[in-house]
């Protein structure tokens, strides 16, 4: 019997695993493809693992011209940066925007600081939670309110 190329047979489930070329591993984050085939039987897993390596020969291929390579990085990259920019309320003269960054919500003031000196404020608030006795600085009631 034939060994399907790029079909994982793992207790009796079906996955599609390959592993990314070396040049497109800093723009996926990832060194493997894996695409589960889900309840199917060997002839449609085999079916789909074909389907999958077609289309993704074909993208490879395409990434081997430099300026298709470049334009889906910058299409990429653009998508990260959509949706780290993501507003949840709108500036008004009442209230400052909250922006999401990297998952959390973080007034803008705090953003002008240096990523650093927000990482040591929201350790020293995290050990006066932790233990309430340590003397507490008032500036961190903002960090406070905010992940409440």
């Amino acid at each position: 019997m034939k060994r399907v190329k790029y079909l994982k047979i793992d207790r009796g489930r079906y996955n599609y695993q390959r592993r990314v070329p070396k040049h497109l591993q800093p723009l996926f984050e990832e060194t493997t493809w894996c695409r589960p085939c889900g309840n199917v039987t060997y002839a449609k897993a085999v079916q789909l693992v074909v389907g999958w390596a077609e289309e993704d020969d074909a993208f490879i291929d395409r990434m081997k011209d430099p300026t298709k390579f470049q334009s889906f990085k910058t299409n990429k990259r653009r998508e990260h940066e959509d949706s780290e920019r993501e507003f949840i309320l709108p500036p008004t003269e009442n209230y400052v925007p909250i922006v999401r960054i990297y998952g959390d919500l973080i007034s803008p003031e705090l953003i002008k600081r240096p990523f650093w000196r927000y990482a040591i404020q929201e350790i020293r608030l995290l050990d006066y939670l932790r233990n309430p006795a340590q003397p507490y600085k008032p500036e961190l009631s903002t960090l406070a309110l905010l992940h409440k």
